[in-house]
């Protein structure tokens, strides 16, 4: 009982002492003829008075990749602004409140889209923002999950549906 009441303090502690996650990078992918399609979304975690906007995203495959042989596509008021070797920078478009253009505090932006001949296990990313006077960025590692087929998708819907149509008769019963 003692160690169980240490764990949980120790856990409680933790938890508690971690920070909240400013900036940070998902990663979806699928099969396509020639290799994967991968579809990168940004989330700016930032409190919305804080006016941190989201205006770089870098991503580099673990492991390489050559970018040339590959399709890029980022959103829009984004635009593409260099690679090196295995990593592609994409930045807003340039001004002099170029950072208004990026991602505002609490929101999310999806578009970063690569593909690659071969499935990488991860993407290390690096993540900047700014707020008219100061900036920063948040690095970090991204494991790209598969994107699920249609046909799994609507035998998850079906499933769903049959448990809700039989969730009166088990209460009744």
């Amino acid at each position: 009982m003692r160690r169980l009441f240490v764990t949980g303090c120790l856990m409680l502690m933790l938890r508690g002492a971690a920070p909240a996650q400013e900036a940070w990078l998902t990663a979806l992918y699928q099969p396509v003829p020639g290799g994967y399609r991968y579809y990168l979304t940004v989330y700016n975690g930032m409190a919305p008075e804080s006016n941190d906007y989201i205006w770089s995203v870098n991503a580099r495959l673990m492991g390489g990749w050559d970018w040339n042989a590959w399709d890029l596509e980022w959103p829009p008021n984004w635009e593409y602004s260099s690679s090196l070797g295995s990593q592609v920078f994409w930045m807003t478009g340039p001004g002099s409140g170029y950072w208004l253009e990026g991602i505002p505090p609490g929101g999310i932006l999806s578009g970063f889209n690569l593909s690659t001949p071969d499935l990488w296990a991860s993407f290390q990313y690096r993540i900047m923002w700014y707020d008219g006077s100061y900036g920063s960025g948040v690095f970090g590692y991204a494991s790209p999950t598969l994107i699920p087929e249609p046909g799994s998708l609507v035998a998850l819907a079906a499933g769903l549906l049959a448990l809700g149509a039989l969730a009166p008769r088990l209460r009744r019963g």
